[in-house]
């Protein structure tokens, strides 16, 4: 399971049935989703799901969208929802059914997928970066700052257009995350007004296709 970066639970109490009858008890659902009912496909979400005044052993969850797994702890579960195969699906409603004893209630939350992370050169992803930074650089990463999981982006290829301040630009290509030795060689020469730009970058993390990420890095040496 991943760790959580940031964890913020917010709980919300639900009642699930009205007590009418004489001698019957009102349970509650008290249910801690991370990010506020905010899943994300093809990661593993963590999820809290008690009702009060019921043992957890005699509380069944299901859902009607990907898995949920029980975990050691009574009441905490993992969902996994993989991505829809078209790309044009951004979010979905999820509906997780609880059911205990002759009851069985819904709480619905939304999937969507995980926003594209940037790439960095260096701690760069945008804006002035020193020379001797430059000269230290090997790898270009990609990362998703901000976000309640700590995920794990693979750079699978990208763009690198050195731009100097006088001449022409020089375009190389690369297939994984490092520099080439062509790109370290002329970031050995690189000078004050010169330009670093890394665009056409794909990326892939466990359990989801490539992706490409919109947008470039794009620095001006100082």
């Amino acid at each position: 399971m991943r760790k959580l970066s940031i964890f913020l639970i917010v709980t919300w109490i639900i009642f699930l049935s009205a007590c009418q009858k004489e001698n019957k008890t009102a349970h509650f659902a008290v249910v801690g989703m991370d990010n506020i009912r905010l899943l994300y496909y093809s990661i593993d979400n963590p999820v809290s799901i008690l009702v009060s005044g019921v043992s957890p052993e005699k509380v069944s969850i299901s859902m009607d969208k990907g898995t949920i797994n029980q975990l050691e702890s009574p009441g905490t579960y993992l969902v996994t929802i993989p991505a829809p195969e078209s790309d044009s699906v951004l979010t979905e409603q999820v509906n997780f059914f609880i059911s205990y004893g002759d009851q069985t209630d819904t709480i619905s939350g939304v999937v969507r997928r995980v926003p594209n992370p940037s790439p960095f050169f260096g701690s760069k992803s945008s804006g002035e970066i020193s020379s001797d930074e430059v000269k230290l650089v090997n790898f270009i990463s990609v990362r998703l700052e901000n976000f309640p999981f700590d995920i794990s982006f693979k750079t699978t290829k990208y763009t690198f257009i050195f731009q100097p301040r006088k001449g022409p630009a020089l375009l190389f290509k690369s297939s994984g995350p490092d520099l080439t030795p062509e790109m370290k060689e002329v970031l050995e020469k690189a000078a004050k007004g010169d330009m670093i730009i890394i665009s056409d970058v794909y990326t892939s993390m466990a359990n989801e296709d490539e992706r490409r990420i919109p947008g470039a890095c794009v620095l001006t040496v100082q």
